[in-house]
């Protein structure tokens, strides 16, 4: 028996609920920071990780590959000001 995926026809808000909005993950982002965590992407391989923040933290090593840069070198995945996609 085939397995078919059943959101493919569903509305985004279906799928994602209440976070289906480039703002929602902004905003979803910005409260994972104020706990003390941030998701970014590795400078090298793309790759999508989750850190702990923190005033004391320069460097950080993927996990994935072991690319280790400075910190402004790992974009947030979510951020004020990024462009929406279509």
């Amino acid at each position: 028996m085939q397995k078919t995926n059943k959101n493919i026809m569903k509305p985004k808000q279906e799928i994602f609920g209440n976070n289906g909005t480039w703002t929602e993950q902004v905003q979803l982002q910005e409260e994972l920071q104020n706990i003390g965590y941030n998701i970014v992407s590795c400078c090298t391989c793309s790759t999508t990780f989750i850190h702990r923040n923190g005033a004391d933290i320069e460097y950080l090593i993927c996990p994935y590959c072991g690319t280790e840069a400075e910190l402004c070198n790992f974009s947030d995945l979510f951020y004020n000001g990024m462009p929406e996609a279509d």
